[in-house]
């Protein structure tokens, strides 16, 4: 059966109707793709601005970088290991953690018995809050998007990372008209679930919808069930690709790319 859910009228998030709050900070580890990707299912690279009515929004990788690297060479400096070790012992205890089943404690105790390794939560949080960084060019986009079209969001995260990452949007303007997050869903891209929940959950046709992420696999699980993806790798790219998709920017979001060019 179903779990059912609700939307918060606080912050937009759709959680399970037994969900209860409590956050510790945790990774989000960013990946960045080197070429740039949109999929028009059907029709090519244009599109019809009238037909989409909701831009959907990855976190990591898009909005607010954190280069899961530099943690994870911090790791090999200080205890001698190589960085793909640390990587193959983390990653698939991370997914653990963006699914909502286990908690930052539970997740480094795991990590540190795999790599025979004492890993100190307070110097994990420093490294995440010392590397994470907003892209304010981004919160300037949406924010312009926002007065055209529903914008949501839909990321792999943990409970900590998404309450930090909330908090650092709501305090640069962003407001969403809906917030998905694996931890509480209980599903991770790209997991086709996910994508059709969100669809569930807005009341939009996968052809009505634009989704932005920054790795490849998730926009093409996306585009299978019939949604418009871009994969994304720069400001600059991803305003080109809106143009080609009918998308209305206003010129404060060009005349940003604008100056950036001209730096």
């Amino acid at each position: 059966m179903e779990t059912q859910m609700q939307k918060s009228s606080n912050d937009g998030l759709v959680r399970p109707r037994h969900w209860k709050s409590g956050f510790s900070f945790t990774l989000i580890k960013m990946q960045k793709i080197s070429s740039n990707e949109i999929r028009m299912p059907g029709s090519g690279h244009s599109g019809d601005s009238k037909n989409i009515k909701g831009i959907i929004f990855d976190i990591g990788g898009v909005i607010i970088h954190y280069p899961a690297e530099a943690y994870y060479k911090q790791l090999s400096n200080k205890f001698n290991i190589p960085l793909s070790t640390i990587a193959a012992a983390t990653d698939p205890v991370r997914h653990e953690l963006e699914l909502g089943r286990i908690n930052l404690h539970e997740m480094l105790r795991k990590v540190s018995a795999s790599l025979n390794i004492k890993i100190v939560d307070s110097e994990f949080i420093k490294s995440f809050k010392d590397f994470a960084r907003t892209d304010h060019e981004m919160v300037r986009l949406i924010k312009n998007l926002s007065g055209n079209y529903n914008v949501y969001l839909l990321t792999n995260i943990s409970k900590a990372g998404f309450a930090m990452c909330d908090k650092e949007l709501r305090q640069n303007g962003c407001r969403f008209d809906g917030k998905f997050a694996s931890c509480y869903l209980h599903m991770r891209k790209p997991d086709p679930r996910i994508y059709h929940h969100v669809l569930r959950e807005t009341g939009l046709k996968p052809q009505e919808t634009i989704f932005i992420d920054d790795k490849k696999k998730n926009i093409e699980a996306a585009s299978a069930i019939g949604m418009n993806g871009i994969v994304f790798s720069n400001m600059s790219q991803l305003i080109e690709d809106f143009k080609k998709l009918g998308i209305t920017i206003t010129a404060d979001a060009c005349n940003e790319k604008k100056k950036k060019k001209e730096k």
